[in-house]
């Protein structure tokens, strides 16, 4: 008899983002790292942006994390990873 006990059950995450991305990047940059290691471990993820959190859709905004925060480096590692996920 063999029974396998490592399979994940697929659940549903809800990512509310709400903040400046300008004014609050880290929380920009944590919450589509959170979305995007969902989606790769196959669950279904909704990512909700409102309020001032719609402007991590605008590609300028993207393109610029990397000079608000001192996570982006000088060769916009941070903004790459962000418009790969959201662009």
């Amino acid at each position: 008899m063999f029974i396998e006990i490592n399979s994940i059950a697929q659940k549903n995450y809800f990512i509310h983002f709400t903040s400046d991305p300008m004014e609050n990047p880290n929380a920009a940059i944590m919450s589509i790292n959170a979305a995007s290691e969902a989606l790769k471990q196959g669950h279904i993820v909704t990512y909700f942006a409102a309020g001032d959190g719609i402007r991590i859709l605008l590609k300028d905004v993207i393109k610029n994390l990397r000079t608000v925060t001192p996570l982006g480096g000088e060769f916009g590692k941070i903004s790459q990873m962000a418009e790969n996920l959201l662009l």
